[in-house]
């Protein structure tokens, strides 16, 4: 049995575990089910994100994009310049609300890089964009917690965010949107995917409580407000801001191709976990590994559906849990 195989087939067993130990937990009393499903989460996340990076493309594979081809300044100026910018969104969070901030400034770089390439824009990148953020308004105000504000934005800021992303995801070559590939059989097997391969993870929720904070989830239909941070933030943390970051800092590591997704995930990471709690060290590093990173792998080695699935069933397991406590 060839590496690859027995890395995957170790994958299985452990999502395996993971749902049957979840599945224990709720039909027998016995205290050791909590310990069981808590490390098989992390283990499978852990094996998720190990056989993922694993998986062609390889990044030194990759053709180094025309974005950004000044070679000053270098590496570590572009990285500081926007670990700044990043900073200085979260300040700007505190006053505005981390999340909104987040969103905002990536809608506003989007719509730079649309204009700036707006000779690449099609109608399908356009029109995709657009029935996005309504689908996000609409779920956010129909679906979710009615707030108009937070619909307005979804509404404003990410179809910009989108249309940047896809046209730097095509710069790049780093990922998929089959979406904007005519491709619905794979947009579909995409979103499924992702949503299996995210059960184990979405039990570290349960057993963490994080369904008594969705007090707001009270009709059976609610549950499917989890596809509006599936594609909002996916857009704007992952199609975005990965990409964005990433065609920043490739053209300056040609040696070192890797670090380049490093930092551009890592930037990822801190954006995303502080747009949900502040800057909390221990949120940030679970966040990272059990949700950020995969998203963001998911993207690269796979497509945006696979990311979207993996996030919507990470929120929707929790919102039924909400509905029925």
């Amino acid at each position: 049995m060839g590496k690859a195989r027995l890395s995957i087939t170790l994958l299985a067993a452990l999502w395996v575990l993971a749902v049957v130990g979840t599945v224990g937990r709720f039909v027998y009393e016995w205290q050791g089910w909590n310990v069981l499903v808590g490390i098989s989460c992390f283990a499978f996340a852990v094996g998720l994100i190990w056989v993922l990076g694993q998986t062609k493309p390889a990044i030194n594979e990759l053709p180094v994009p025309d974005v950004f081809t000044a070679k000053r300044p270098g590496f570590w100026v572009r990285t500081l310049l926007l670990f700044l910018g990043l900073s200085g969104t979260f300040f700007l969070g505190m006053m505005i609300g981390p999340g909104l901030s987040m969103m905002l400034v990536c809608g506003l770089i989007g719509s730079g890089v649309t204009l700036a390439w707006r000779k690449s824009l099609t109608w399908k990148i356009a029109g995709t964009g657009l029935a996005i953020g309504l689908i996000s308004a609409l779920g956010t105000v129909f679906l979710g917690t009615g707030d108009l504000s937070w619909a307005a934005a979804y509404l404003i800021m990410i179809p910009p965010a989108f249309t940047g992303g896809a046209l730097l995801l095509q710069r790049t070559q780093l990922g998929h949107v089959r979406l904007l590939e005519g491709k619905p059989a794979m947009v579909l097997k995409g979103f499924l995917i992702g949503c299996v391969l995210a059960l184990p993870v979405t039990f570290m929720n349960l057993l963490g409580n994080l369904q008594s904070q969705d007090t707001y989830i009270v009709h059976w239909w609610q549950p499917f407000y989890a596809l509006v941070p599936g594609i909002a933030e996916e857009t704007w943390a992952r199609l975005f801001l990965v990409s964005f970051c990433y065609a920043v800092l490739r053209p300056t590591t040609n040696p070192h191709p890797r670090r380049a997704i490093v930092l551009a995930i890592l930037i990822s990471i801190l954006a995303f976990s502080t747009a949900h709690g502040g800057f909390n060290p221990f949120v940030i590093i679970i966040d990272g590994l059990l949700f950020s990173t995969p998203y963001a792998l998911l993207l690269i080695k796979k497509d945006y559906e696979h990311a979207v699935g993996y996030h919507f069933m990470v929120d929707f397991i929790r919102f039924i849990a909400a509905f029925l406590s």
